[in-house]
């Protein structure tokens, strides 16, 4: 069942006997804690969205293990399971109706913020045939049918900061993405806005059902960061390929490094694609043979999202030969104003007439390899000879003026 109409301010009740409830203050009176056992055919639809880090997987190893808990009917749903945490901005018990009143006030803060798995397939699993089956085989086997609970830790008072340390340490049933917890804490929320046009590709958040991660996305931009990788110098972002952690952590500590890229951000998405689009193309125009190279999966077949007018390619090139080739493009780049922007007019027009010399060059490097385009993507020497590439081909167009943008 979704929550996506959830609405704030609003309002919730947990059905609650007086002995299956406890409250206990925090020391330093902040944070109050309320303790509950729930019935688990009267838990509600809580928000989900904007207070946990993870989107939910029902296909999940987690998930069935908890659907198949909760079809035994055996009573000790609540003891096996962890439960659901949710912050909320106030909550009120009345001893009359043994409701407990939840308040959510602030979107962000307010929610969900543990137990998201376990909330969604409680609801979707309670009072299916499925649900009704399994209670008749415990009877038909002579086995008593107890009722489930779910355990419920409600939290109030907590603040937006101390909301993402809560999700980062609760969710570690499984560990949850870098990326998500960046997410929760808005980090990418200038980014979302810069790149509203992809919404529908990019994910956010850990198990969003689309096709491209943000990881991957702030990897390709690393590529281009000549803040943190100058071109007055040697050092090339390998570990925008060697590590899925280290991008993440370059654009959480260097945020204004990579609000730069934004005049060049969507070229660059757009140029990974058409990098690996044209590629067969460009090499054989110019008497190559690219379906001989082995180290090009010619099995595969590759979708591109980022620049969605290009035709889905019958081949598929590893990254560990594209971003060497792609970040050799960084020499392209400048700062001006405090943003970064392109020393030629037109980026791709430069790929298609120095392309084959770059491609050959990355072929010819991950086959020095053994055909191991992960231990190519990791070889300082082939970023090194692509960069040159790149810095040698922009010195043949541009004769004088290193200033002006040069015409390809």
């Amino acid at each position: 069942m979704s929550n996506d109409n959830f609405s704030f301010p609003t309002s919730l009740h947990l059905h609650v006997k007086p002995e299956h409830l406890r409250k206990i203050s925090d020391p330093q009176g902040r944070v109050e804690s309320f303790f509950a056992l729930v019935p688990v055919e009267k838990i509600p639809d809580v928000s989900v969205e904007d207070t946990n880090p993870r989107e939910q997987n029902l296909k999940s190893k987690v998930a069935r293990e908890i659907r198949n808990s909760l079809l035994q009917h055996d009573g000790n749903f609540h003891l096996l399971n962890r439960g659901i945490t949710l912050s909320v901005g106030n909550a009120v018990y009345d001893n009359k109706t043994e409701r407990l009143r939840l308040d959510f006030d602030t979107r962000g803060v307010h929610g969900n913020v543990d137990g998201g798995h376990t909330q969604r397939v409680i609801r979707e699993t309670v009072g299916t045939v499925e649900w009704e089956e399994c209670r008749q085989s415990r009877i038909d086997f002579g086995q008593e049918v107890l009722p489930q609970y779910v355990r419920y830790e409600i939290l109030t008072g907590l603040n937006a900061d101390l909301l993402v340390k809560l999700a980062e340490t609760r969710n570690t049933s499984v560990q949850v993405k870098e990326y998500s917890l960046d997410n929760l804490a808005g980090k990418f929320k200038w980014l979302k806005e810069q790149l509203a046009e992809l919404d529908d590709i990019i994910a956010y958040k850990e198990n969003e059902k689309k096709p491209v991660n943000v990881r991957e996305v702030v990897a390709l931009l690393t590529l281009f960061n000549i803040n943190l990788y100058p071109n007055s110098g040697n050092q090339h972002p390998i570990q925008a390929y060697s590590s899925k952690a280290r991008p993440l952590e370059l654009f959480d500590t260097k945020q204004e490094t990579f609000r730069s890229l934004r005049p060049i951000m969507k070229d660059i998405l757009g140029l990974y694609d058409y990098v690996r689009s044209a590629m067969k193309e460009i090499y054989n125009d110019e008497g190559g043979k690219f379906r001989r190279w082995e180290s090009i999966d010619h099995k595969a077949k590759t979708t591109f999202y980022f620049d969605r007018d290009l035709p889905q390619a019958d081949y598929k090139v590893a990254d560990g030969m594209v971003f060497p080739l792609l970040g050799a493009f960084r020499f392209l780049v400048r700062e001006k104003d405090g943003e970064f922007t392109w020393k030629v007019d037109d980026v791709r027009r430069f790929y298609d007439k120095f392309g084959e010399r770059l491609i050959r060059t990355a072929l010819e490097g991950v086959r020095q390899k053994g055909n191991n385009p992960t231990a190519a993507g990791k070889d300082g020497a082939m970023w090194e000879q692509l960069y040159n590439q790149v810095k040698l081909a922009y010195f043949e167009l541009r004769e004088i003026d290193e200033e002006r943008s040069v015409s390809v």
